[in-house]
């Protein structure tokens, strides 16, 4: 829909704007005036100051024609002119550029090799850009997650073992064990991304020169590195149109890839930054649930009274502890059950169970 609005805005200017220069191309060209001017000077200094010495005018003017030739014109240019020779002038806006460049638009790559020209192309591109960019984004970024959730599986096959952990409470030592495993475990994650986000460089890298057969190895690296992160200079464009639906499609996989990693650099960050800090105030921590800021403390009560669980059980719980275990990788694990005591039965205690009114015994005559 987008590039057939481009195509129908620029098209018909760009049209205009090429009728015009085909017309001031044929127009006969023109010697340039100051060649003329300098001829009319020696031609005077030949009849003022110099008209009894041939010798000095006939160095003259070989100097002029010495000149002349250095900046690559000849005396018979003056006398007919060469014809213009007549070359096609390329349009920009056909209907697989309009596409290429609705796509820049949308995914903020933007190339700049082409733009438009006339008002309403740049009015449309400004509200093309406003509703389109966020659009395209929020489908990309859940395409994102969505592929994040299968990279998380994969990394838990592979880290299984060190994920593992025993159904207690750990030790001190065993709880940083658990530490260094989460951040073994991360490292790993961020490994595996960055290695398959080389790989899809490296299988575009190869592919790519053969759509377009100007781009060498080097350049294609080059072309996917700087059009899938969304810097676009525009440097390098693809030109073979007839292969551009699959140009585009692996520039879309590009960007998917190019999120994850970006979200990979950030948790790598995160856990420098956070690493050996522990959280505290928990219950006080607010988040966004269907629109609505609520604190943990007000939502761990609510799962509790659902629950069934007594409040001052609720409360006895050490929240900051419990969420800092979890995000060390340490399972919490339910308390043990108190002792029961067993009890003998007696009548007194058979009727309280049945809630038997116990009266005593008449006494014997």
């Amino acid at each position: 829909m987008g590039a057939l609005i481009f195509y129908h805005i620029e098209a018909g200017a760009e049209m205009e704007e090429i009728v015009k220069l085909e017309m001031k191309a044929e127009l006969p060209v023109q010697p340039p005036n100051h060649h003329f001017d300098k001829i009319s000077d020696i031609a005077r200094m030949m009849a003022v100051k110099y008209h009894s010495d041939r010798e000095v005018v006939e160095a003259l003017l070989k100097d002029f024609v010495v000149e002349l030739k250095w900046k690559g014109l000849e005396i018979k240019e003056y006398i007919a002119p060469k014809e213009p020779e007549k070359t096609e002038i390329k349009r920009k806006w056909d209907f697989p550029s309009s596409f290429l460049f609705a796509f820049t638009v949308l995914t903020t790559i933007g190339y700049g090799n082409i733009a438009p020209a006339t008002d309403y192309g740049k009015v449309f591109t400004m509200i093309y850009a406003f509703f389109g960019v966020p659009m395209f984004l929020v489908a990309l970024i859940d395409i994102g997650a969505f592929a994040q959730y299968g990279i998380t599986i994969v990394i838990d096959k592979i880290g299984q073992r060190c994920s593992r952990r025993k159904n207690k409470v750990e030790k001190p030592k065993e709880k940083e064990k658990t530490s260094r495993c989460v951040a073994l475990y991360r490292f790993l994650e961020f490994f595996c991304t960055m290695l398959a986000f080389a790989a899809f460089i490296l299988i575009g890298a190869t592919i790519l020169p053969i759509w377009e057969d100007h781009l060498s190895l080097f350049s294609a690296i080059y072309y996917t590195f700087i059009t899938i992160t969304a810097i676009g200079l525009g440097d390098i464009v693809p030109q073979n149109m007839t292969y551009l639906p699959l140009t585009l499609i692996y520039i879309i996989l590009g960007l998917w890839m190019a999120l994850i990693v970006t979200e990979q650099i950030a948790d790598l960050f995160k856990l420098v930054h956070f690493a050996g800090r522990t959280l505290t105030g928990v219950k006080d921590l607010k988040v966004w649930i269907g629109g609505n800021k609520v604190t943990v403390g007000h939502f761990i009560d609510a799962v509790g009274a659902r629950a069934g669980v007594p409040e001052h059980v609720m409360n006895d719980i050490n929240w900051d502890q419990t969420v800092n275990e979890v995000a060390a990788g340490i399972t919490p694990t339910m308390p043990d059950p108190p002792l029961v005591m067993d009890v003998v039965e007696t009548p007194v205690v058979h009727a309280l169970n049945r809630n038997v009114e116990v009266l005593p015994s008449e006494p014997k005559l």
